[in-house]
């Protein structure tokens, strides 16, 4: 099993852990008008508003995402795109009358599927999927509140290639829709996700290390804090090698397992700074342990690092560990 991306939105604004977002009018956003967990969830509603996540090429992924579809009777809601290079491999969209349809390429492409189910609207509702590109052996199996509604085999590849390279939530085309709320968006390169929430811990006290300047007035893990982050409250540093860390909010009870841990931050490079990478950093045990390098933009940059399971103990995390963990930020050059 292998978590790729977890976002559930509760950094309170865009692109949350996503790439980058298109926006028409007002949508995309993230709104606390409705959430399965937390206080937020990213509603999407087009023409051409998304959200969008790349990753490595790859011929097959899962996917899980809690949606609340608002009724209307007369627009569908385009939900999904997988894509390469930008351009949509599979479509997935909820149609008016509360029936799922899979379309090879964009959403007026061809329709290759339709559920016989209708999702209820104005209720959350739990989506995953099984996509698997390819001209000949393709899969796409679509599961509703954990029944398989949809599950197609054969051609669904639209671009000459059995690759995606990336997802966008919301819609390229120009088509008009009806809102969907959307929480708890779970990547996967090897199996089901099942039912799960994201739980957002943010920062509530000084760690081990606090080698990294705070705006004044405020304590390092204060600046850190802010929901949604702040422009003109931060921490920065023109040194390398300097880490900070912080104690995080205990997870909320009940937790029957746990499947990764997630560390995030918005960076940003001003000027020519020294140290021209980051790593995120995750304490447990009394050891530090950091992710690979991650480059701030010129813009502000969003950076993430999944643990699926405690690195320290190679094993599952455990609920004990989650509360006495500390997470943070290493400036290297």
């Amino acid at each position: 099993m292998a978590r790729m991306f977890i976002d559930g939105f509760e950094s309170g604004e865009l692109p949350g852990a996503f790439d980058s977002y298109v926006l028409s009018g007002s949508y995309p956003a993230v709104t606390s008008a409705e959430a399965k967990s937390g206080t937020y969830s990213l509603v999407v509603q087009g023409p051409n508003a998304h959200v969008t996540k790349n990753f490595a090429s790859r011929s097959f992924i899962y996917f899980k995402m809690d949606i609340w579809p608002v009724h209307d009777g007369v627009y569908d809601i385009y939900l999904l795109e997988f894509t390469l290079g930008g351009v949509p491999q599979i479509s997935i969209d909820i149609l008016h009358t509360g029936k799922l349809e899979v379309k090879r390429g964009s959403f007026i492409g061809t329709i290759i599927a339709t559920s016989d189910k209708v999702i209820i609207h104005d209720t959350w509702n739990r989506l995953e999927g099984k996509i698997v590109i390819d001209n000949t052996n393709g899969q796409i199996e679509l599961r509703l509140n954990g029944t398989t509604v949809i599950n197609f085999k054969g051609d669904t590849q639209a671009l000459g290639s059995n690759t995606i390279d990336g997802i966008n939530v919301g819609q390229q085309t120009l088509l008009g829709s009806y809102p969907c709320y959307v929480d708890n968006f779970i990547l996967d390169d090897a199996e089901w996700i099942g039912q799960g929430l994201i739980q957002a811990l943010v920062p509530v006290g000084e760690g081990a290390a606090t080698e990294w300047t705070p705006t004044e007035g405020y304590e390092n893990y204060e600046c850190t804090a802010f929901v949604p982050p702040s422009e003109t409250e931060f921490i920065n540093t023109n040194e390398t090698d300097k880490l900070d860390l912080y104690t995080a909010r205990n997870l909320v009870a009940p937790v029957s397992s746990i499947r990764c841990v997630q560390v995030q931050a918005i960076t940003k490079a001003v000027g020519g700074p020294v140290p021209t990478h980051v790593q995120l950093a995750l304490r447990t045990n009394d050891t530090n342990y950091l992710s690979g390098e991650k480059t701030p933009g010129l813009l502000p940059t969003v950076v993430s690092q999944i643990w699926q399971t405690n690195p320290d103990t190679l094993a599952a995390w455990k609920e004990s560990e989650i509360n006495g963990m500390e997470i943070g930020i290493k400036a290297v050059a």
